[in-house]
């Protein structure tokens, strides 16, 4: 049986499952294999500490959501840029549990100076601002 589920526009995850069974009462053996092929999602709109976000439906290659962090505009006040952006930076910069993605959030929630407005300019100020 093989499953392809995509979670993101940037995230497949395959899983092939073989199980095989024997009559002589050996034990069963379950073999799984798992494949990520592209990166992995690290920080979901399920672990935003927040709930004030809008969230708009974006189309599947927009760059506010898909590709690498650039000059184009970002809108902390959306969920789906917010949520993009942390994970985009949790991979850039190896880090991999979510309550680090917490604290960049509550950065550019409670502290992103509306000067910034590009994801690059986020990108260096949660470089410079992101203290452990």
């Amino acid at each position: 049986m093989q499953l392809i589920t995509n979670f993101t526009t940037f995230t497949t995850f395959t899983t092939s499952i073989t199980i095989k069974a024997h009559h002589n009462q050996s034990p069963v053996i379950i073999s799984i294999f798992i494949e990520i092929t592209a990166l992995m999602i690290l920080f979901s709109r399920r672990n935003l500490h927040y709930s004030d976000y809008k969230w708009t439906a974006y189309v599947q290659n927009d760059p506010r959501v898909n590709g690498k962090p650039d000059d184009t505009l970002f809108n902390k006040e959306e969920g789906n840029e917010v949520v993009y952006l942390i994970n985009k930076l949790m991979i850039f910069w190896d880090y991999r549990f979510a309550n680090t993605g917490n604290k960049m959030e509550k950065l550019i929630h409670d502290k992103l100076p509306e000067t910034i407005t590009k994801q690059e300019e986020v990108q260096q100020w949660l470089k410079d601002n992101l203290k452990f």
